[in-house]
């Protein structure tokens, strides 16, 4: 494929004088993203930590060899609607694949087209879309939207706040108050259940543990017990 060629112009008077001037044209051809699926994602670790996981960036073909491009996500406040196929001619009409769903957390360099970024709590589990614009340094695109699948994180539970050594008198009521932390607890939608037993007490019968479940979700992630 030529994306350069060259066309003359000649002039001719009929009487023998003629000249000719030669042209230099350069065909634009659009760029391609290669890239066909995305890498799940998990909560709370960065979707490319080295910023070296190819398989985390968008690849392009661009006929146009030694082309740079430039490289963006389109989130909900992108400020056009749609993506013309050629900016020149308007009636080639629009490129499809086109949305503006692309999750807040999720970067891209504009340069390398290198992914990255970390997913918090609320940001799963979900399936997402990612829509990526890729210009060539002449104004055309490639659009492509793909699904990205955000996974979950299971948090361990932490407690605190429980005395060491504490003296009562024997047959006198006793209480006390201890901390629970789960991040699980705050998520949007949570179904996480945590159970509190007793480990080997002197006497079950005597001694409570209120509430002994906590069920999320919850608009803390912290609980008194």
């Amino acid at each position: 494929l030529r994306t350069d060629t060259v066309f003359a112009v000649v002039a001719n008077d009929g009487h023998g004088g003629v000249t000719e001037k030669y042209m230099g044209v350069y065909v634009n051809i659009a760029p391609e993203i290669l890239t066909t699926a995305l890498p799940d994602a998990i909560e709370g670790i960065d979707y490319n930590p080295t910023l070296l996981d190819s398989n985390r960036m968008v690849k392009v073909f661009d006929a146009n060899l030694g082309e740079t491009h430039r490289f963006e996500l389109v989130y909900d406040n992108y400020p056009l609607n749609d993506i013309l196929r050629d900016p020149c001619y308007p009636e080639a009409g629009n490129l499809p694949g086109f949305s503006k769903l692309t999750p807040r957390w999720l970067k891209i360099n504009a340069e390398s087209g290198m992914l990255y970024g970390t997913p918090g709590l609320n940001d799963a589990p979900k399936t997402e879309k990612v829509t990526v614009i890729v210009w060539d340094e002449n104004g055309l695109p490639a659009v492509k939207t793909f699904d990205l699948k955000v996974l979950p994180a299971n948090h361990p539970p932490y407690l605190s706040g429980i005395p060491e050594v504490e003296c009562i008198d024997r047959g006198s009521e006793w209480e006390t108050t201890i901390t629970l932390r789960d991040l699980d607890l705050k998520r949007l939608n949570s179904s996480e259940v945590i159970t509190l037993t007793l480990i080997q007490p002197n006497d079950p019968s005597k001694l409570i543990i209120t509430p002994s479940q906590v069920r999320g979700p919850l608009a803390s992630d912290t609980v008194l017990i």
